[in-house]
């Protein structure tokens, strides 16, 4: 054969072969397998729920590893449990295998109850007011039968007596995309916050009487057709009374001037959430909105207004360790003349403008936003306790951000209070340092400045965005 044609055949074999190779290239991969590892007491199919992809399906080769980074913190974000570890294995150049391996949380909780109870913690900090304690007992079944469910009984007295107990159904179908939820509360306050002034609290204690008495039943349905999104319906009853000392300080604190009101609250949210990990997040987005309507015109004299609320967060890897993030919040009410049992404003649990923690600004409407950087010091480093055997205590992930911020917000108020912070756009900033470790739990310490020039020190127990 002539040299020529053999060359000829060599390079169509060639171009032929390597045709061959990139089609393969490009043709996507089959999950052949998904087993999972560890998972003692969880059902494997409320795990295959938050997996994106399911046995059988394709996956381009490029997207592998964010697949499987995208199932670590869909598991994770179940708050099943402490640590989540997914791999694979290639069979062939097309089939591959997804092992995920988890170490399950512990599930049953007899948890003492030691708790403050204030408008924040470092409210009651400033003044270390020992009467403002609660103490009794969880009894807490989570993952209750490994379908994730949840049992809570709730034996609590001291600064506020309550006696609750809760039922959350996240699956009642097949197909897991319906759920339940049901709650039962009754609470008894000898001290409660009647008004504020000066945008300082103003407080009524009973030493004898119970200063106000609730209670509340409510029942929850859930719908999670895809994974990030989840509607959620809800129907209370409240039942409320106070003494007549408490309307004589506040014509306004229940509706129409009673002792006593009775009245029923609808609420829908909508809740969209793709955050790398829910209890402390520096990837993703979040987004809810939440419609609620107070009164339905059942009983007489009740409240009958309607709020709106709005919550978006989003998170930015800068590389290198550094995140940047943002949150807005706002709320808005469909009437000026709210009653104050019923008022939110700002300065309440993390509704607030930090560096402004020692304040209560009440309103009907508000808004505030918050800028956090972030640079990961220590991020997800596992740490093994040798003298502790258990597995769900004995792995210790720790995470680490050093970081500065600043807040801002404003609320508007059309009561005539005297609380010169409202009506007026107030802000802050300052430097932080959060520590995060195992179930969910997170030390946030920050030093801060205000516009009014004050400055502190201020503990939290929750991410900041």
């Amino acid at each position: 054969m002539p040299k020529g044609l053999n060359l000829f055949f060599f390079l169509l074999f060639f171009v032929l072969e390597n045709r061959l190779l990139v089609a393969q290239e490009k043709q996507p991969l089959i999950i052949s397998e998904i087993k999972f590892i560890g998972n003692k007491v969880t059902k494997e199919r409320v795990l295959l729920r938050e997996i994106t992809h399911i046995l059988g399906d394709t996956l381009a080769k490029e997207n592998l590893e964010k697949f499987l980074v995208r199932v670590q913190s869909n598991l994770m974000n179940t708050q099943l449990f402490n640590v989540v570890n997914v791999n694979h294995v290639f069979f062939d150049s097309l089939h591959i295998g997804i092992y995920i391996d988890v170490i399950e949380q512990w599930y049953t909780w007899p948890i003492p109850i030691f708790e403050i109870e204030d408008n924040n913690f470092n409210t009651w900090l400033k003044t270390t007011d020992w009467y403002r304690l609660n103490y009794g007992m969880y009894l807490e079944r989570e993952n209750f039968r490994g379908r994730k469910e949840e049992v809570i009984a709730k034996f609590q007295m001291g600064y506020s007596e309550q006696f609750a107990l809760q039922y959350k159904i996240p699956f009642i179908d097949k197909k897991q995309k319906h759920g339940l939820g049901f709650t039962v509360s009754y609470k008894g306050n000898h001290e409660i916050m009647y008004n504020s002034e000066n945008n300082k609290r103003l407080l009524y204690r009973n030493e004898i009487d119970y200063a106000r008495k609730e209670f509340y039943a409510r029942v929850g349905y859930q719908y999670r057709k895809k994974l990030y999104n989840t509607h959620t319906l809800q129907a209370y009853y409240y039942n409320v009374s106070v003494l007549d000392t408490v309307n004589k300080l506040n014509k306004e604190y229940l509706c129409g001037n009673k002792k006593e009101n009775a009245f029923f609250v609808l609420t829908y949210q909508f809740k969209h959430d793709k955050r790398n990990f829910s209890n402390y997040p520096v990837k993703g987005h979040y987004f809810d909105i939440e419609l609620s309507k107070y009164g339905l015109g059942v009983f007489s004299k009740e409240p009958d207004f309607t709020t709106f609320q709005v919550w978006a967060k989003k998170y930015f890897d800068l590389g290198n360790h550094f995140y940047l993030s943002f949150a807005t919040k706002l709320r808005a009410s469909s009437k000026k003349n709210v009653n104050y049992y019923l008022l939110k404003g700002l300065g309440y649990g993390s509704d607030v403008v930090r560096s402004f923690e020692y304040y209560v600004i009440d309103g009907q409407c508000w808004a505030f936003q918050r800028n956090q950087f972030r640079y990961a010091l220590l991020e997800n480093k596992l740490f093994k306790i040798p003298i502790i055997q258990s597995k769900k205590f004995n792995t210790l992930p720790v995470s680490i951000y050093p970081g500065v911020f600043f807040d801002n917000g404003y609320i508007k108020d059309a009561s005539q209070r005297i609380n010169p912070l409202a009506n007026q756009w107030i802000y802050g900033g300052g430097i932080s340092l959060d520590f995060v470790t195992f179930y969910e739990m997170v030390l946030r310490t920050e030093y801060s400045i205000n516009m009014l020039g004050e400055s502190g020190i201020f503990l939290h127990f929750v991410a900041p965005i």
